[in-house]
């Protein structure tokens, strides 16, 4: 399975159509300063592919943001520092079978889609550091698996609904430490 790397420093691109890291191999994408720009969909990880994003600075702005679709398993997002701007939905482990993991460790995280939002399904969102900010509804636990939101630092702002277990067979937890 092929390997593929993305570094943006200190540069800027732009994309209108979709961005897929990992489809069916492994892809990397690192983010230290610039500017990326992504006016479709942003999947980390495919078909059985695994995707990983590691942002330590600049700015990232996508329409949706989808960490873990499809069967794979293994694909992750981490901000350490800069901005992420997501314009429509941030997903977590879209579907059972797929999984995600999505760490904050610093840097501020704004997901602007109104009414929906944020969706954390078959995988964990560990904030421990820097500003999450949803403008919609925050649902843990949705169609898929088990799904997990911690705070064990940083500042979260929900402006919609909080929704913890939204469906039947579905585990959601929130834990604020």
């Amino acid at each position: 399975s092929p390997t593929m790397a993305v570094n943006v420093t200190s540069a800027s691109g732009f994309s209108d159509g979709n961005l897929t890291v990992g489809y069916e191999g492994t892809g990397n994408l690192t983010i230290n300063s610039g500017s990326l720009t992504v006016a479709g969909v942003t999947y980390l990880g495919g078909d059985a592919g695994v995707g990983t994003a590691v942002q330590n600075g600049g700015t990232f702005e996508t329409v949706f943001l989808d960490v873990g679709i499809g069967n794979s398993t293994g694909n992750s997002y981490t901000i350490n520092g800069g901005t992420l701007m997501v314009d429509g939905d941030l997903v977590v482990g879209n579907f059972d079978g797929s999984g995600g993991t999505f760490t904050q460790t610093g840097g501020s995280v704004a997901v602007n889609s109104v009414p929906f939002g944020t969706y954390i399904n078959n995988g964990t969102y560990d904030l421990q550091a820097g500003s999450f900010t949803a403008a919609g509804n925050v649902t843990v636990g949705d169609v898929a698996g088990g799904a997990f939101f911690t705070q064990e630092g940083g500042t979260s702002q929900v402006a919609n609904n909080l929704v913890v277990g939204n469906n039947t067979g579905v585990t959601g937890e929130y834990d604020l430490t």
